[in-house]
């Protein structure tokens, strides 16, 4: 019990919106908490053995569930694509899995249900009390300090973390830095506002029955004050979805839980519902209420667009869909021209499900759901009276104490376990976190923790004096559920652990609520007591070897690796030459050796690591024939085929993402580049060498000064006379050619990109070949740019005036 309320209550505190490891801002943080489950699975088997336990809960909801666990598994290794992403995110399904099993396991006395809710509710106010921070303090004050994205790329550099111009990561984090929309320990507001709008109905429904108990005044208005800040949190996410998911359940569930005193005012409250009603749907078309939240209505109507494409997605491979974590691989080639952002998932549970695991798994997953909304609606009907105004039997209260007077002597004895769990999950969260932070953000990372650990313990020594009737407990549980899943119809989370894992830890606890179907106690039967112990032994040890140490070695390798790699200067940008001599030979030797160790021996399947050594063989080609006296060691043909090679391998393992293309077509433009710069050399005015070393020595568009130029500018030119008389550099049109064919290649995955229309059209110019091709992408780039929504993928103004600039150069036909 203590390592699963510690996960449970470390769940929100780590990042877990990109299971797949796609985006490489992530840390496989994650993975330790996954790992935690199958551990404690295996130790839940080994009790069961030493306790001779035969019995256990389990009925179509896990059933349900189990089977699309099944189902994700099948479709990472039968269909996805790109296996990578498909392969981390079937194991996070299993961790759903077996979090919803061990829970209903652990949780059967009303003790532990009550135990177990409370720590729940006190992590919603510990996270939700960092929200309101993050709103009226830490965002304010982020965008004074960053008052454009320039500032932000220099605060990154200073860190160690290097962005190009038209990266489009900084400008989206600028927008979120300026947008006030509230995420506290997640990556998106969104994903703090499903969380939230989970687990506002259990902390509205413990501030109402405080008010029942005979708790002091100043308890009675604690309680009342962490409802309200998961009020304010989630209003200050200013995620539409969730607001109007729990608004909806919330005047559900008051209306069960207070039928009796309604009934009589049954046509006042009909009434008043209705105007309610109307007044929202003005509200809403009015735009006043994007305005309060500060939303545009183009993000609302963005969603048409997600879920045409998705459709059309699904049309295409209805049974078994695109495989888990290739949603975002696929998206490009349905959506429109006219669409926004190029999205991971269509911001609906269903499509997603569908989409990327076909139609028996999205069966299995509406199975699970509504067999937990029939257990709760028949339980309802049955035994707790929710739907008429008798009252409920009291046969059904499990516990005597649970319904008897407030009194202290009624309180269940203090619950060390979840204290402990509690202790251990604040802490392994602020571990995580910090194990990827730098070193000086550990600090503030701490003092945040300390002070959410605070509010914790005291939110759960609140809460545990609050008692819960289980119908009371079912009523705000399934409440929590079915407004989580509201939201998730339009939004994205039914495969983000931090979002997913919780929905099916309340699912658990809601259910041992209810009477259920259990299995039959096989008292005596060795083989159902023995039969799944070396299985819950093996699962763990498969994923410590076959995924979680692989992969976070790899990834820590990674960032150790970007972090070195991004004070080596590249010949193309730098001044200081005898810097870039040295190290590029630090390049070689320190940097690209583990990082290609790790894509040979751990994450074989990572096109991104592939990418990256593509890249960084790019550049000590670079150095390699720009500096041949002293960097001789390095043959530039061998060079220049292996960087070849790390690109075609990423287009191997990733055939429909851009990494692999787009490290390719870097290279080829290199290439283009340095033998255009060396033709150059050896067809211009001789007369002036040391102004040719210095073009060639910084590349196109660079005049830093030299220091010495006496000496050092003379120094450049000799070292590159033996690569210019040794080497045949007069294919850079034909460089430039194969570079515009890369991206060709690779068009039909994302056919309405302007951008990449404006890169294979610049390409076939430079390589003054095709130009009617040329024209077309150039004319299909200017006309898709003007229809594009999404500013992180429209063309830039000197992009513009250069197609139009061509455009204006072809003679008439």
């Amino acid at each position: 019990m203590v390592l699963v309320v510690g996960l449970i209550v470390a769940r929100p505190l780590v990042l877990g919106e990109d299971p797949g490891l796609l985006s490489d801002q992530s840390d496989p943080s994650g993975l330790v908490l996954t790992m935690l489950w199958l551990v404690a699975a295996a130790l839940w088997g080994l009790w069961r053995v030493w306790a001779r336990q035969d019995d256990f809960r389990a009925g179509l909801v896990e059933a349900g569930l189990g089977g699309v666990v099944l189902l994700v598994f099948g479709t990472t290794y039968g269909v996805a694509a790109y296996q990578h992403p498909a392969r981390l995110i079937s194991w996070e399904w299993l961790a759903m899995l077996l979090a919803l099993f061990l829970v209903r396991q652990l949780t059967v006395p009303a003790e532990e249900q009550h135990g177990l809710l409370s720590a729940l509710l006190a992590s919603a106010v510990s996270i939700a009390g960092l929200g309101l921070y993050q709103a009226f303090y830490d965002l304010p004050h982020m965008g004074e300090k960053y008052p454009n994205v320039e500032a932000l790329r220099a605060a990154y550099a200073e860190r160690g973390s290097y962005f190009a111009n038209d990266d489009p990561f900084l400008g989206m984090l600028y927008e979120r830095l300026h947008q006030d929309n509230v995420y506290a320990t997640f990556a998106h507001p969104n994903s703090f506002a499903g969380y939230l709008a989970l687990l506002l109905p259990a902390l509205v429904g413990a501030a109402v029955l405080s008010f029942r108990s005979n708790l002091a005044a100043w308890q009675k208005g604690l309680a009342a004050a962490f409802a309200l800040s998961g009020v304010a949190a989630l209003w200050c996410t200013h995620s539409r979805g969730a607001l109007l998911a729990s608004t909806v359940v919330g005047l559900v569930v008051a209306g069960i839980a207070f039928r009796r005193t309604l009934w009589p005012h049954r046509v006042a409250v009909g009434t008043a519902v209705v105007v309610l009603a109307a007044a929202a749907i003005g509200v809403y078309a009015s735009g006043l209420l994007n305005t309060l939240l500060g939303k545009q209505e183009t993000t609302a109507a963005a969603r048409g667009d997600y879920w045409r494409a998705a459709w059309d997605m699904i049309r295409e491979r209805p049974w078994f869909g695109v495989g888990p974590g290739n949603f975002g691989r696929v998206y490009p080639r349905f959506m429109a021209e006219t669409a926004g952002e190029r999205i991971k998932d269509p911001h609906n549970f269903l499509l997603e499900i569908w989409a990327t695991s076909g139609i028996f798994a999205l069966g299995a997953l509406v199975a699970a759901l509504g067999a937990f909304f029939v257990y709760l609606l028949r339980a309802g009907r049955n035994y707790f009276g929710w739907f008429t105004l008798a009252p409920a039997p009291d046969a059904v209260e499990p516990v005597p104490a649970l319904t008897a007077a407030w009194g202290t002597e009624d309180l269940p004895p203090l619950r060390w376990s979840f204290y402990l769990g509690g202790m251990f999950g604040m802490f392994l969260g602020f571990v995580l976190r910090a194990s990827y932070l730098a070193k000086d953000e550990i600090l503030s990372e701490g003092v945040r923790a300390g002070v959410q650990s605070i509010l914790w313990f005291a939110a759960f020594a609140l809460f545990e004096q609050i008692l819960w009737t289980p119908r009371a407990r079912a009523l705000v549980l399934g409440g929590g559920a079915a407004a989580l899943l509201l939201n998730l119809c339009v939004s994205g989370g039914i495969a983000f652990p931090a979002v997913a894992m919780l929905l099916w830890v309340v699912v658990a606890l809601a259910l041992n609520t209810v009477p259920t179907t259990t299995w039959p106690r096989l008292e005596g039967n060795l083989l159902a007591r023995y039969l799944p112990l070396p299985f819950l032994i093996a699962v763990p040890l498969i994923y410590l070897f076959a995924v979680l140490l692989p992969v976070s070695d790899s990834l820590n390798t990674l960032k150790k690796q970007l972090k070195l790699s991004s004070g080596v200067a590249d010949v193309n940008s730098s001044s200081n030459v005898m810097k870039i001599t040295f190290d590029y030979s630090y390049l070689s030797k320190t940097i690209i050796a583990p990082l290609e160790d790790s894509a040979k021996t751990e994450d074989t399947d990572n096109a991104y690591l592939d990418m990256l050594l593509a890249q960084l063989y790019g550049q000590l080609w670079s150095s390699a024939i720009r500096f041949p006296a002293t960097d001789a060691s390095h043959n530039p043909v061998e060079v220049k085929k292996k960087a070849l090679q790390f690109a075609l391998k990423a287009q191997t393992y990733d055939p429909q993402g851009p990494d692999g293309y787009v490290s390719e077509y870097q290279l080829r433009k290199r290439f283009a580049n340095e033998y255009a710069m060396k033709e150059r050399a050896t067809v211009v005015d001789r007369k002036n060498p040391v102004r040719l070393a210095q073009d060639f020595a910084l590349g196109f568009g660079s005049r830093a000064p030299l220091y010495d130029p006496n000496t050092w500018e003379k120094v450049i030119w000799d070292r590159t006379q033996p690569a210019a008389s040794t080497s045949n550099f007069a294919h850079y049109k034909e460089e430039y050619r194969l570079a515009a064919e890369v991206l060709l290649r690779f068009l039909p995955n994302d056919p309405t990109n302007p951008r990449l229309h404006f890169e294979i059209a610049e390409s076939f110019y430079l390589a003054e070949e095709n130009k009617r091709l040329a024209d077309e992408h150039a004319a299909r780039a200017l006309a898709i740019d003007e229809r594009s929504q999404h500013a992180a993928h429209k063309l830039t103004d000197p992009q513009r005036k250069n197609l139009r600039q061509r455009l204006a150069e072809t003679p008439a036909s």
